[in-house]
């Protein structure tokens, strides 16, 4: 395992309370079921990518992304399940617009995943202010690509662009603010055709999931605490445990980034 301690404290999202993915509202969970869901899908498309089979490093998309808390989310669990991150697209017109809070943002996400994938090469972690500019950078390139709350950002385009941009077998998962009706959440997988088909029970098996965690969690939580061994080093509370991978090769090159870390 790695420690990694690393200050996240520009990372945000929505606070608006009407919204369907409001972390603290009626469903409160969509967040943390779709990040899950995007983990659970990279594993059964990507299986030879896990340390230990195969080197490998995924390649990561994000449109709309804003302060990137959801983004630290879905890549703390696609880091938890052995992958490396080979490099993160983060695309949003806010990065064009040279604001203090993103730039933070986008420079804390960065040192986050540089440290949290120490003993391989870096990450690539590249900004873009434009799906255009992204677009021209990554024909056939990355396996996840996800866009998260991003209403700004019509969902057929994102569709065609994840048609251009992934990599015969990728994955692109939606996430959808309906207000007080809840969220949405989907996923299209690319053929080897080059066509982009449907995910069944993409977010279905990630609630089962979730579920059995929270059971797992509630029963250690009921369990009578071990007696101490001497005496614990302390830790900071936000430390984050993560599994390292083989060393991979490669970066996002091309177009006109934003900015790079």
């Amino acid at each position: 395992h790695r420690r990694c301690f690393v200050g996240l404290s520009a990372l945000a999202e929505c606070g608006d309370k009407q919204c369907g993915c409001y972390r603290l509202g009626a469903f409160g969970d969509s967040r943390e079921v779709f990040s899950t869901a995007v983990a659970l899908e990279a594993q059964r498309r990507f299986p030879s990518f896990v340390p230990g089979r195969h080197a490998g490093a995924l390649r990561y998309v994000s449109v709309g992304c804003g302060f990137l808390l959801s983004d630290w989310e879905v890549l703390t669990r696609l880091l938890g399940c052995g992958y490396r991150v080979e490099s993160a697209a983060l695309v949003d017109t806010l990065y064009g617009s040279r604001d203090a809070r993103a730039t933070a943002a986008l420079q804390q996400l960065a040192d986050w995943v540089h440290g949290a994938q120490r003993g391989g090469p870096d990450a690539s972690v590249v900004a873009y202010a434009s799906l255009a500019a992204f677009g021209a950078a990554a024909a056939n390139w990355c396996h996840v690509f996800v866009q998260m709350d991003a209403s700004d950002i019509d969902g057929e385009t994102a569709l065609d662009l994840a048609r251009r941009t992934l990599a015969p077998g990728g994955v692109y998962a939606r996430l959808e603010n309906h207000q007080r009706k809840g969220a949405f959440a989907g996923a299209w997988a690319k053929t080897e055709a080059g066509a982009m088909e449907p995910v069944d029970d993409f977010i279905s098996n990630a609630r089962n999931h979730v579920e059995t965690a929270r059971e797992k969690r509630r029963e250690a939580d009921a369990a009578p605490l071990p007696k101490p061994r001497g005496t614990r080093d302390p830790e900071l509370a936000a430390q984050t445990l993560l599994d390292c991978g083989d060393e991979v090769a490669g970066s996002c090159s091309g177009g006109h980034p934003a900015g790079v870390w």
